[in-house]
C-alpha cells in the first residue's frame, strides 16, 4: 500500500513538472535574466518540453548530430546511483548467504568501476601511440562515455 502511494506521488510529481513547463515555459531565471521564483525548478529538468541544440563539440568531432539540451540537466543520476547502492548491499548480503557466485555483486561492482572510470582526468597519451589528433580527441571525448556504458551493460547482464 505504502509503495503504491510513493509511486503515485513520484509519478504526480513529475507530471506536474511537464505541465508547468507547458503552461509557464522556460523560466527567465534560467537565463539569468530574472531572479529565482517559487516553481521554477520544477520546469529545469522536464523531459517533454524544454529547448534543445545542437551540440558544436560533437559535431566537429564525430560528425554526428547531436542535440542536447539548452542548459545543462542536473540530478538525474540519482535513481541509477540508488539503484546501483541497493545492488552493492543486496549483492554482499547474497554474497555471503549463499553458494552460487555472486553474480549481482560482480555486476555492480563492475557498474561502479565503469563509473568511476568516466570520471576519471584526460591523461596526454604518447606522441607515438596514436597518429593524428583527430583520433585522440574522438577517443578522449567518446571513451569514457563508452566504458560507462559497457560497463553498465554489464551490470544489466548480471543482474538477468
Amino acid at each position: 500500500m505504502q509503495s503504491t502511494f510513493a509511486a503515485a506521488a513520484i509519478n504526480a510529481f513529475f507530471a506536474l513538472r511537464e505541465v508547468s513547463y507547458f503552461l509557464k515555459g522556460e523560466p527567465l531565471s534560467a537565463s539569468g535574466i530574472g531572479e529565482p521564483q517559487f516553481g521554477d525548478c520544477l520546469p529545469s529538468n522536464s523531459v517533454l518540453g524544454t529547448a534543445f541544440r545542437l551540440d558544436k563539440a560533437d559535431w566537429e568531432t564525430t560528425g554526428r548530430a547531436v542535440f542536447v539540451p539548452l542548459r545543462p540537466r542536473k540530478g538525474l543520476f540519482i535513481g541509477s546511483g540508488l539503484a546501483l547502492l541497493g545492488h552493492l548491499i543486496l549483492g554482499v548480503r547474497l554474497a555471503g548467504t549463499t553458494p552460487a557466485p555472486p553474480w549481482l555483486l560482480m555486476g555492480a561492482l563492475a557498474a561502479l568501476l565503469g563509473r568511476q572510470f568516466g570520471q576519471l582526468p584526460t591523461f596526454k597519451p604518447k606522441e607515438d601511440s596514436i597518429s593524428s589528433d583527430a583520433e585522440r580527441l574522438l577517443w578522449k571525448r567518446e571513451g569514457p562515455r563508452m566504458c560507462v556504458r559497457v560497463c553498465e551493460l554489464v551490470w544489466v547482464g548480471c543482474c538477468v
